[in-house]
């Protein structure tokens, strides 16, 4: 099946006098567009998931009558701290951004 493909059809290559893909040598990027990558979740959202699995995990704490009770509950509880340090590092974030580009 292999030696039934067509020759030639492997990587690309550039010709000997074709420029470089990418930015024109001119162009230069502006200093406003520091956001690389995805934009962080919003706050308010990262909040409200970080309280409701640590709610999760209060409510298996009280309510689950089982020897293992005490896994969920911290795994739980534990998922939600992470969700509320992402809230406050992204509250924290955008504050120092406005402070740096003077938005305030």
């Amino acid at each position: 099946m292999a030696s039934m493909r067509k020759p030639g059809r492997g990587r690309a290559r550039p010709r000997s006098g074709a420029t470089p893909p990418g930015p024109s040598s001119g162009a230069t990027p502006s200093p406003e567009k520091r956001q690389v990558g995805r934009r962080p979740s919003p706050p308010g959202l990262l909040l409200t998931i970080g309280v409701l699995w640590v709610a999760a995990g209060v409510v298996v704490f009280t309510r689950v009558h089982a020897t293992w009770r005490l896994i969920p509950a911290i795994v739980g509880a534990g998922i939600g701290l992470y969700y509320l340090r992402g809230a406050a590092t992204t509250v924290l974030r955008r504050d120092e951004l406005r402070r740096e580009t003077g938005d305030e």
